[in-house]
């Protein structure tokens, strides 16, 4: 698979190139569409990813240049995304529209999924719960003082009476 990547900074441009040895994803790079338009027009391409926000500029009509150019896909991605910026974007041709501090690798295999014949896993991240990470820390603070309940609330920051009320309820729940 061959992704290009149009982007003036260089943060995303590391995070993608190590793609090519995770899922073997060949990926170029340029920071311009000028320079985007000369490579399309010398390699086909699986996918393109293009930051619309050049010098704090919005830059949808870049969108309109490459879909001239070439009929791959093209995932807008921006550092400050909106909801009309959206709009205008996949209006604009864009296939889909993400901000830049989502996940690449599952917007990326999404794409490479639907032109692809070799289907590529697309692994949901697994989060931890937040009253799971909660009775952790919770439990820990608990061992340091050896089981001092004023000890412990004094260490998390809380009144005794709200970690005891905390301690009660996982005990009557523990999927807290």
């Amino acid at each position: 698979m061959h992704l290009l990547l149009i982007d003036e900074e260089n943060d995303l441009k590391k995070t993608l190139t190590g793609l090519k040895t995770i899922r073997k994803i060949t990926v170029d790079y340029c920071c311009d569409v000028p320079g985007a338009s000369r490579r399309l027009q010398k390699k086909q391409y699986d996918l393109i990813v293009l930051e619309i926000f050049k010098n704090n500029e919005c830059h949808l009509d870049s969108i309109a240049e490459l879909r001239q150019i070439s009929s791959t896909p093209i995932i807008v991605i921006t550092k400050f995304p909106s909801i009309s910026t959206a709009i205008l974007a996949v209006k604009s041709g864009a296939d889909d529209y993400y901000a830049k501090a989502s996940d690449p690798l599952l917007w990326i295999t999404k794409h490479l999924n639907k032109i692809g014949d070799n289907k590529v896993a697309v692994e949901e991240p697994k989060y931890t719960p937040i009253g799971h990470l909660q009775w952790d820390h919770m439990k820990k603070m608990l061992q340091q003082t050896k089981g001092n309940i004023s000890a412990a609330a004094r260490l998390l920051g809380i009144n005794r009476r709200t970690l005891h009320r905390k301690i009660s309820a996982h005990e009557q729940d523990p999927r807290h």
